[in-house]
C-alpha cells in the first residue's frame, strides 16, 4: 500500500492492515452478480472478459452519481489532500453499495 494511502486510511481513523489485490480472472467474475469497477478502463477491462451476461457491471461513482460513468481519481501524484478527497468518494460510494446490496436483499438498510 502506498504510504500516502495508509495515512490517509490513519487520518480517517480505519486502522485496518487491508488485503491484497488479486486478478479477476473470467471464472471469478463469471461466478459473481455484481462487480463494481473504478474506472472506465476496469470496465473496459472487465467487459473483455466476462462471458456471463446475468453479471451486472457498475462504476462505483455511478452510486453516487448515477448515469455520470465518472472514474475514481487516482490520487498518485498528488498530494495529502488528494488522497483523502479519493477514500471520501470511496467511503461515500462504498456506503451507497452496503444501501443497495441491502435493498436488493431485501433488509433494511438500516440494521445489522
Amino acid at each position: 500500500m502506498d504510504s500516502r494511502a495508509r495515512a490517509a486510511l490513519d487520518r480517517a481513523g480505519f486502522r485496518s492492515e487491508g488485503s491484497l489485490g488479486a486478478f479477476a480472472n473470467p471464472s471469478y467474475l463469471n461466478g459473481h452478480d455484481l462487480i463494481i469497477v473504478m474506472t472506465r478502463e476496469h470496465l473496459h477491462d472487465v467487459h473483455q472478459r466476462l462471458t456471463n451476461g446475468a453479471t451486472e457491471v457498475t462504476m462505483l461513482r455511478n452510486l453516487l452519481e448515477p448515469g455520470s460513468n465518472l472514474d475514481v481519481a487516482d490520487p498518485y501524484y498528488g498530494g495529502d489532500l488528494d488522497f483523502d478527497e479519493c477514500l471520501d468518494v470511496l467511503t461515500r460510494a462504498g456506503r451507497r453499495l452496503t444501501s443497495e446490496l441491502r435493498r436488493r436483499l431485501g433488509e433494511d438498510s438500516h440494521g445489522a
